[in-house]
Parts: structure tokens; sequence; C-alpha cells
């Protein structure tokens, strides 16, 4: 979200579709569609580094790039327009942000409480319940929009009590009541994502077990 959201700002300065690169201005896609990709990307252990890298920048700039601009402050500028400094330390945005930061891009997945990924119908049901607004049908939404209204969903909506449940605390319950209770949680838990070598130990493990 923008690092200070005032009501007087203008819209330009509070949803910017530009960003500075070289001290020159750069057009954006800042709609929340092009950010999702992103994050999806990011996220896909079997995707090759570079290759990563190369979709987030054309997606983000629109192919528009100058040979000029050196790839590593295109690279921080997205991931600073995408994550701003204050976003919760275990939000997935903030993980993208420390990751690119530190230009680190393999290694295992962070200990997050959502994914807009496995998290997308309840997110999306959410948005209508709310706000009336069709994440679908809607032409454009700028990602700080976007985040803002994600952030504020209302306590009743799909995706909170989704949340609620993922991260309930059950020692309060007992017998069949705790059982029931545990096969629902463990059903919205986040996927463990395995990175390439991860998923060939697993593999190997298999085959052990099938001799």
């Amino acid at each position: 979200m923008p690092r200070s959201f005032t009501l007087w700002s203008t819209p330009t300065k509070t949803f910017p579709t530009f960003v500075l690169l070289g001290g020159e201005p750069v057009s954006i896609n800042p709609d929340f569609r092009i950010i999702l990709k992103i994050l999806k990307i990011h996220d896909d252990n079997e995707v090759n580094e570079m290759f990563k890298i190369k979709k987030m920048l054309e997606w983000f700039y629109l192919n528009q790039l100058s040979f000029a601009v050196q790839p590593s402050e295109a690279l921080t500028t997205l991931v600073e327009f995408i994550a701003p400094p204050e976003t919760e330390e275990t939000d997935p945005i903030r993980e993208l942000y420390k990751r690119v930061r530190a230009e680190r891009f393999a290694g295992k997945q962070p200990n997050k409480k959502y994914c807009f990924e496995f998290d997308a119908e309840e997110i999306y049901i959410s948005f209508i319940q709310d706000y009336k607004i069709d994440l679908v049908e809607i032409e454009y939404l700028h990602w700080y929009k976007f985040l803002m209204m994600f952030a504020n969903l209302s306590k009743d909506t799909a995706f909170q009590r989704k949340l609620e449940l993922r991260t309930m605390d059950l020692k309060d319950f007992k017998g069949k009541d705790k059982t029931k209770m545990m096969k629902a949680q463990q059903a919205v838990q986040l996927p463990i994502k395995l990175n390439i070598e991860e998923k060939q130990k697993m593999e190997e493990y298999l085959r052990k077990l099938m001799m």
C-alpha cells in the first residue's frame, strides 16, 4: 500500500502508474492481476530464476524498458512498488521484498498465513460480499487499492472465516469436537511447496518405500 495514504493527495501520487528509473519516468502496469502474476511466478520453484526475472520485468514495465536501465535497478524498483517496507513481516509480499532486496530468489517458502492463489475463491467471494466488486469482471483495479480493500475485509467474509479456522487454537476442544475441528482445520491449511531438490528427495524416499 502507499507509504503515506492521504485523502488530499492527487490520484497520480496515491495510485501511481509510473516509477522513476535513472531519474526518468517509466510507465508500469499496476493492475492487481499483473502483480498477482508476478507473485505467482516468483513462488514457482520449477521456473528458471532468470526466466522469472525476465517475465516479471516484462509484465510490470509493459515490455518497454530501455537498454540504458540497469536490470537490478528495475527489479528493485518493482519490488519496492509491490511491497512497501511497512508491510507485515509474515506477509508474502513482504517476504518477496526481503528476498529480492537480499538478491536471493531460491529457498524455502516463508511461514505465511494466506496465499493469494490457494485462497483465491474465498478472496473473490469476500470482495463481492464487502464491496460488491467482481474481481474477475472488473476491468482494472490498482494494486494499492486492492491491498487496502484486502486488508480491511470484514470478519464475516469467507476469506476471514477461512483464515480464522486456519489459525484457530484448538486446545479448548475435546473428543469428537476436537477431531472434527482438526480435520476442518487441516483442510484449509496452505499446501507445502517443495523446491526441485526437495521433490527429488521425496520421490527417492517414496521409491524406497515401494521396494
